[in-house]
């Protein structure tokens, strides 16, 4: 989205289409989270009504999947910032800030973060935080900063996918994940696990994903248009069964009988179950009501 001009009518566009859809599709999940909260017990990410007041205006962390959205409203009232400045480095002196902006992106976005990371699954008690967020209009999530660096990785990407042999791609998306899965493992035995969606193994493994997906979208539309079909069944609901599926889980795991079965088996179950259901939910229920498949799923 960082190369469409935003400079002329298309930014009234934007505004209605893009941002505020994600506005409205927010503040309604936001009162059916405290809805489900008083149907389905149990669930850690219920919300009482003061909380559901504050989280609508802005004024209180989510505690919950939605945590996620406001990121991303804070992303989108960024975007046309963004870019409109990376269409105006033309000139040496500008060219020389956006490197400045894009190092001080990936130190705060990244660097830190990866040491947090290293602190945590190595327990040396270092105590380290980002102080210069870097995130244009951002939210109080997690991440911070990343978002931003992501925004600016997924352009440049799009922009020279070509650069990078595939061979060296896939290496790096291997290597990536099996340094933060190992990390991962070390922080939950230290007892110090956190969400680091700034690793730069995260990091790394996303940016080389999207590489292969831009790069081998076109090849397999040659071949498959039932393949291309699935993935966009699954990007159009993506979002729905991640807004869904905690309360799927939520009712799942008052079934007796998961907690009687090994716990691999059952979280196993869990997981195949929770999608299925939530993507059934999104798919063939909610969609089929216009104006929550525009405004709650959404759904164009």
């Amino acid at each position: 989205m960082l190369d469409r001009d935003y400079d002329g009518p298309y930014l009234v566009k934007y505004l209605k289409r893009n941002l505020l859809p994600l506005v409205v599709s927010f503040e309604l999940w936001n009162i059916l989270y405290w809805a489900l909260g008083k149907v389905i017990s149990g669930n850690p990410d219920a919300i009482n009504f003061s909380q559901m007041v504050k989280i609508a205006f802005f004024m209180d962390d989510t505690g919950s999947p939605m945590w996620y959205m406001p990121m991303i409203i804070g992303l989108y009232l960024g975007i046309p910032i963004i870019s409109m400045l990376l269409k105006r480095v033309t000139a040496t002196e500008q060219r020389v800030y956006a490197v400045i902006l894009l190092l001080l992106l990936i130190y705060f976005g990244t660097a830190i973060p990866t040491l947090q990371q290293l602190n945590n699954s190595f327990n040396l008690n270092i105590y380290i935080h980002n102080v210069l967020q870097m995130n244009i209009f951002g939210a109080s999530v997690w991440g911070g900063a990343v978002w931003t660096l992501l925004l600016v990785i997924g352009y440049l990407i799009k922009k020279h996918h070509d650069l990078v042999p595939t061979t060296i791609t896939i290496a790096a998306l291997c290597l990536s994940l099996t340094a933060h899965f190992f990390l991962v493992g070390k922080a939950v035995a230290n007892n110090a696990y956190s969400m680091e969606y700034g690793s730069i193994f995260t990091v790394v493994a996303s940016a080389s994903l999207f590489m292969v997906i831009i790069r081998y979208t076109s090849s397999i539309q040659h071949y498959s248009n039932r393949i291309i079909r699935c993935f966009t069944d699954f990007s159009t609901y993506s979002f729905s069964i991640y807004m869904i599926h905690i309360w799927v889980l939520s009712a799942l795991s008052h079934i007796s009988a998961l907690h009687t079965i090994n716990i691999y088996l059952r979280y196993s179950i869990l997981l195949i179950s929770g999608f299925l259901v939530s993507f059934i939910i999104a798919r063939y229920v909610l969609k089929f009501i216009p104006f929550l498949r525009k405004w709650l799923l959404l759904v164009k």
